[in-house]
């Protein structure tokens, strides 16, 4: 049923990510480390389908989801993920 609908958008998301990441690094190699982004990907992906699928008032909802982004923001920074110029 509607359980479907976000599974499918996770799915999409995560083949578009693993696709565009391949075709991007043949383009124009910039040398990613894949360990850091994973971790955090794995991250992301976890708070995601713990906000999704487990039942909260959206106060908690939002609250977790802006704290798991300040500290992926933050895991970005820190791994030089992030393009200092």
């Amino acid at each position: 049923g509607l359980i479907g609908v976000p599974i499918s958008l996770l799915v999409g998301s995560f083949a578009l990510l693993i696709i565009s990441w391949t075709v991007s690094e043949k383009l124009y190699y910039i040398g990613f480390k894949k360990l850091p982004f994973a971790l955090s990907f794995l991250g992301a992906l976890s708070i995601a389908l713990f906000t999704i699928f487990v039942e909260l008032n959206m106060t908690m909802k939002i609250g977790i989801t802006l704290a798991s982004l300040l500290l992926l923001a933050t895991t970005f920074w820190k791994s030089k993920l992030v393009i200092k110029y």
